[in-house]
């Protein structure tokens, strides 16, 4: 897959179920004393809201790509799959995000805004409470140097770019069915 490199802001991210509002850390006010429901509710008329459904934390992928086009045709292939995928575009957000949620995997491009791919892979794998997260470094860098460091921070898998969505969606498959 060639990526053309239209970038996202940083600090943005997309919920799972194709929203593209961006998420909050911080609730509405009035909302920091309510809880998430547990179970989903039919919407007006009997059908469901994607956004009401109950997420499966064992289908969750943590998507962290800055370019665009590449982001979302993971984001779709994975979806039609099964899985929950939240997209970030940064770094910085996506470790925030990687300890809020606790993936089941993390797809990681190394080049993007803000702390680099390598050095989030490196805090998740150096911590006891997300080292059992599967990390697939994807990334244009295809030298040995750059392999090397991406499996010295711990990544389980290194993809370059441009890649093959079937073939990648065996290997999301093999971390996480």
């Amino acid at each position: 897959m060639n990526a053309r490199k239209e970038r996202a802001p940083a600090g943005q991210e997309t919920a799972p179920g194709g929203s593209e509002e961006q998420r909050q850390d911080s609730p509405a006010p009035g909302e920091a004393d309510r809880e998430a429901p547990q179970t989903s509710s039919p919407a007006p008329g009997g059908a469901m809201d994607p956004g009401d459904a109950p997420v499966d934390p064992s289908k969750t992928v943590l998507v962290v790509e800055d370019d665009l086009d590449t982001a979302d045709s993971i984001k779709v292939k994975l979806e039609a799959q099964g899985y929950n995928v939240l997209t970030v575009f940064d770094g910085l957000t996506a470790l925030e995000t990687a300890r809020r949620i606790t993936p089941a995997l993390i797809v990681l491009d190394v080049m993007v805004p803000g702390l680099m791919g390598y050095h989030v892979c490196r805090l998740l794998k150096f911590d006891e409470r997300y080292r059992g997260i599967p990390i697939i470094i994807l990334t244009g860098k295809v030298d040995r140097e750059a392999r090397e460091i991406g499996t010295k921070a711990g990544a389980d898998l290194y993809v370059t770019k441009p890649f093959d969505l079937d073939d990648f969606l065996r290997e999301v498959r093999k971390f996480i069915g």
